[in-house]
């Protein structure tokens, strides 16, 4: 199809990284509507990367993020995100 870089994996020692991926709508305003969630928490993106093509409903985003000394409930912001994004969040382990 097309070559892209997709960052599989981040480490840091000591810090504590997790992954969100998730799928949204393929309209102006999605990601930063997801983004406000992640700045809510107070949660340092790392790395982001977010696709689409024209004619696709939805736009797949990779997420790392450093949630070291935060106390973030990482399953109530994948809900926050699922509900953002009309339910395209995974949860993690899955």
């Amino acid at each position: 199809m097309f070559e892209r870089y997709i960052p599989w994996m981040i480490y840091a020692r000591g810090r504590d990284i997790v992954e969100f991926y998730f799928t949204i709508p393929n309209q102006p305003g999605q990601l930063e509507k997801v983004l406000k969630i992640f700045a809510k928490y107070g949660i340092n993106i790392l790395s982001l990367s977010a696709y689409a093509l024209p004619d696709w409903r939805k736009g797949a985003v990779f997420i790392f993020a450093d949630i070291t000394n935060l106390d973030v409930n990482v399953e109530q912001v994948r809900r926050e995100l699922e509900t953002a994004t009309g339910g395209g969040v995974k949860k993690p382990g899955s």
